[in-house]
């Protein structure tokens, strides 16, 4: 189930992630970034409307994210980092 309408941009990026959630009000939803085995190697707590997220401490390649809030997947997807 995919609660709102959420962007996360500019995908691929050098610098900053932005994560947008509009059309709904998150309780307490948590931006998660998955290595490619699955190991997590970011989260950061996430709020309705711009979110900023610093992720040049971590190495260029492809990631996977997971947006949740409790248990409701708001979103989930990729993102590339050069």
């Amino acid at each position: 189930m995919v609660l709102g309408r959420t962007t996360v941009h500019p995908n691929p990026t050098e610098g900053p992630l932005l994560v947008s959630i509009q059309d709904y009000i998150p309780d307490h939803a948590i931006f998660y970034l998955y290595d490619i085995i699955g190991k997590q190697v970011f989260h950061q707590r996430v709020f309705k409307d711009w979110n900023s997220l610093d992720l040049t401490f971590l190495p260029a390649r492809t990631d996977f994210y997971i947006v949740k809030d409790r248990d409701k997947v708001i979103v989930r997807g990729k993102v590339v980092r050069m």
